[in-house]
């Protein structure tokens, strides 16, 4: 019997996520010698690291059956009106 694999899908797109990133800063730093702006560039990419795994640490906690809190997003809209209709 083979089982549901799709699990291993979900794992390689976390594992190329971390890879990404840590790619979009190194290519931010390359051939940058400025000591101040390569620390900056590396703090800022710890942040974004530190993000994505706890996206990632979350979501593989509800993978596994844990109770995870929802998370609320704060988002913006612009609506437009097509149509022609006037009230």
């Amino acid at each position: 019997m083979i089982e549901d694999m799709t699990h291993l899908g979900v794992f390689d797109a976390y594992q190329r996520e971390i890879l990404s990133t840590i790619s979009h800063f190194n290519a931010q730093a390359s051939g940058v010698t400025d000591k101040s702006t390569l620390i900056e560039t590396y703090l800022a990419q710890n942040d974004a690291l530190r993000e994505v795994l706890r996206k990632q640490n979350r979501a593989l906690r509800w993978m596994r059956g844990e109770a995870v809190e929802p998370e609320h997003h704060e988002v913006e809209a612009v609506i437009i009106g097509v149509g022609g209709l006037e009230y």
